[in-house]
């Protein structure tokens, strides 16, 4: 026992020495920083601490996706740790105002955490003291889960599956207290739901592949088949049971999506797992093996088990392989190990092959119509953590049995060689991600922070909180809404940085969101706020009262759309970060129709028809498509639209030659029908080919950003400059298997960007009447 206690004293302490040699600046300081202030981290900060300090509800958040909000848990906002620090903030502000010194600590942490549990288990395997203290830091110190502390914060938690493994080794280990341990599995497991939802599915997928594989192995050894069962299913359903019925108690938003956007792309592949994507060997592999560059893009499916453990994997196959032509399958499915690696062992790889999307990969997609909740796993990748953490337990385990062969065989000389090389490689692969991570982590500033804000900050935070009573809600420009899967917009890491900092210190809500799992229908009205005040826009209905909109711009490009917002706005404030703008109610949602129609009669005599369009210049409307020859049971105006389905390519414009104004930008547009969930996902792909050498470029676009819907129908717009000015054009989908989906395509045309385009009506358009067709959008008759 006080052997046991050193081992595990001397991890402990190593890698805390370890982590102050990273990231003594983060722990001296934890409430000093921040260890990324840009995407999703700044998000998981905003969300943790705005929720502590604004949110009146412990369940929902305020202040982002108004005039909705959001439940908390979809937020990536460890609630239930944020939960505990609320509540004792109303005792103690400390709990608020250092909350986020609070996450550093608790993420770097456990760290600790995840060492102490990987010893435990190591223990078990009756190893030297110096192979378990060795094996315990450098499993630690290499794992994949390094990165989520520049971005998904909360899943950086290391100590989730050596803690969720050891359990289940106390439960099996255990005679008499059975009851106790799968209690503990169970709370664990809903604990771990409350800091990422992700957490519990880890653990169900983990123990549902532990138990099939130990039934298979032991059947005949299990005493009490139905006792055995009861705590095998009270293990993996009942977490599952109680966190669906918070959700469904406490989330009151509807329509989420129920097949996000990453399934079929940010799994695992064999190169994320068994080569290194950073570090001295990295570029090694790459040269002889593999493309790099792929790797390095699904950083979803970063596991690697390094180098020492790759050639234990290459011994075991090779191994495997000897025992089929000798006829001993059964040495390979019941391996003479410990009984703790011989089940988990089996289980990690078959969650391994789950993590690398198999076996829907191998032509069994349809299983996904059988069992559709598999495709709320979008990232499947992150399941091949479990098998990282087993595999390089068992490849200490595995060089501790060649150490203490050498050692048998009287070659001490070499024994102890090879297990230096073994840990030193490990220790070097380990130390050049930290190094990295660790430049990366220490650099941001806690914005959070009232005492390292900049002046910039002040200022706007100071004359928001002056006129906040004034306004409804916090517009960011460049605009930003992800989540939903079917309905958003992308934005810049200052715009989504800037309003959310503005938002925790003034407490005022964001039109904006970034959350997973975003109700869709919510997303879609947040972005059809930006149609034209003559459309009947959705939200309108939901806001509290006629307030005007604070627009918060930050430096950044600006589509056509949100410039057009901007200058129906008048600016107030401005200083070098930020400039504040006033957006009246009125200007959002009074109708101006009737302005549009007596401007062009106006203007009419002044233009020029060409190509069956009104403009300042001849050939601003360069090409207009209405595909009425189409026939189809979807159309947004007159007597036919472009029917397709996404499993194949499909050609929304033949190749056409086209002969542009020089150093011009034109702008693509036509409206896609939106209704029904997946509707928007796909790739269109403008392509360009040279007359002279036949070479092409391609500019890829979607339909999800489209910020003007009208009801079913959303217009889909793609900026580009022309390469030559004369060149052959054509507009595809490109063909997407997995989305056997009909889409709809109707009123295409391709303009001048910076012209104003005008077009006769007849008839209705969605069914509604308009007079006029300015840039491909419908000027309706005025809302009744």
């Amino acid at each position: 026992m006080k052997n046991k206690f050193l081992q595990l004293f001397t991890v402990l302490l190593s890698v805390f020495f370890f982590m102050i040699f990273f990231y003594g600046k983060i722990i001296f300081h934890p409430n000093d920083h921040l260890t990324t202030d840009t995407g999703d981290g700044i998000k998981a900060y905003y969300v943790f601490a705005d929720h502590i300090k604004n949110d009146t509800s412990y369940h929902q958040f305020q202040n982002m996706n108004y005039p909705y909000g959001q439940t908390h848990i979809f937020t990536d906002g460890q609630t239930g740790i944020a939960n505990v620090l609320k509540y004792l903030s109303t005792k103690n502000p400390y709990f608020e105002t250092h909350c986020i010194g609070i996450y550093n600590m608790l993420m770097i942490f456990s760290w600790m955490g995840c060492a102490l549990f990987v010893c435990l288990i190591l223990q078990r395997l009756k190893m030297n003291w110096w192979f378990v203290v060795a094996g315990s830091c450098c499993i630690t110190l290499l794992s994949p889960q390094i990165f989520r502390m520049l971005g998904h914060l909360t899943l950086s938690y290391t100590v989730f599956v050596p803690l969720s493994w050891w359990l289940l080794i106390k439960y099996f280990e255990s005679k008499k207290r059975t009851v106790f341990w799968t209690g503990a599995i169970i709370l664990n497991s809903i604990f771990w739901f409350f800091i990422h939802p992700y957490y519990v599915v880890l653990n169900s997928v983990f123990y549902i592949a532990y138990y099939f594989v130990h039934f298979l192995q032991s059947s005949k050894q299990i005493n009490s088949k139905l006792s055995y069962l009861l705590h095998a299913v009270a293990q993996i359903a009942v977490p599952l049971i109680i966190t669906r019925l918070y959700i469904h108690h406490y989330d009151i938003h509807l329509f989420r999506s129920q097949s996000p956007i990453g399934f079929w792309d940010a799994h695992a592949r064999f190169n994320t797992v068994f080569a290194p994507s950073h570090g001295p060997f990295r570029d090694i592999f790459n040269f002889f093996f593999l493309d790099g560059d792929l790797q390095y893009r699904v950083w979803e499916g970063w596991s690697y088990i390094g180098l020492p453990s790759v050639f234990i994997a290459a011994f075991s196959i090779i191994k495997m392989i000897r025992y089929l032509f000798r006829k001993k399958i059964t040495l390979i499915f019941k391996p003479t190990l410990p009984s703790i690696l011989k089940t988990a062992l089996w289980a990690s790889v078959l969650v391994l092959l789950f993590s690398m999307c198999f076996p829907f990969r191998l032509g069994l997609d349809f299983l996904l119509d059988w069992f559709p909740f598999i495709k709320q796993f979008r990232s499947l990748g992150r399941f091949a953590w479990i098998f990282y953490y087993v595999f390089t337990v068992y490849s200490v385990y595995i060089a501790w049995l060649s150490y203490r062969y050498l050692r048998g065989k009287n070659l001490r000389l070499m024994a102890t060689t090879f297990a230096a090389f073994f840990f030193a490689i490990y220790l070097i692969e380990a130390i050049s991600p930290h190094s990295e991570t660790s430049d990366q982590a220490i650099r941001p500033v806690n914005l959070f922070n009232r005492s390292t804000l900049n002046d910039d900050y002040r200022q706007v935070i100071d004359s928001i909180e002056v006129i906040k009573q004034k306004y409804q809600c916090i517009i960011p420009l460049p605009f930003y809404h992800v989540g939903t899967e079917n309905f958003g917009k992308v934005s810049t890491d200052t715009s989504i940085r800037n309003s959310m900092l503005v938002s925790y210190w003034t407490n005022m809500p964001l039109l904006s969101s970034s959350a997973a799992r975003s109700p869709i229908m919510e997303g879609k009205n947040s972005m059809q706020f930006f149609s034209p005040p003559y459309f009947k826009k959705e939200i309108e209905k939901d806001l509290p009262d006629k307030r005007p909109f604070l627009i918060l711009l930050s430096h950044g490009d600006l589509t056509v759309i949100e410039h057009s917002w901007l200058m129906r706005a008048a600016k107030f404030f401005q200083n070098d970060k930020f400039e504040l703008w006033r957006l009246p109610y009125d200007s959002v949602f009074k109708d101006n129709s009737a302005w549009e129609v007596t401007h062009f009669n106006d203007i009419k005599n002044n233009l020029k028809l060409s190509n069956g369009f009104y403009s300042a210049w001849e050939n601003e409307a360069l090409f207009y498509k209405n595909f009425d020859d189409k026939q189809s049971e979807h159309v947004y105006s007159g007597n036919g639209a472009l029917k397709a389905n996404k499993k194949n390519d499909a050609i929304i414009l033949e190749k056409t030659l086209f002969h542009f104004i020089p150093d011009k930008d034109y702008t693509l547009s036509f409206w896609f029908y939106n209704k029904d969930e997946l509707r928007n996902q796909g790739m269109f792909v403008i392509e360009e080919i040279d007359t002279s050498d036949g070479t092409n470029r391609w500019t890829v676009f979607d339909a999800l950003e489209s910020m003007t819907i009208d009801g079913d129908w959303s217009l889909v717009e793609k900026k580009f400059r022309p390469r030559n000015t004369t060149e052959n054009i054509s507009i595809i989908f490109a063909a997407d298997k997995y989305l056997q989906q009909d889409f709809y395509v109707d009123d295409l045309l391709l303009k001048v960007t910076n012209a104003d385009v005008y077009k006769l009506n007849e008839g209705k358009i969605n069914g509604k009447e308009a007079r006029i067709v300015k840039n491909n959008i419908p000027v309706f008759e005025e809302i009744k």
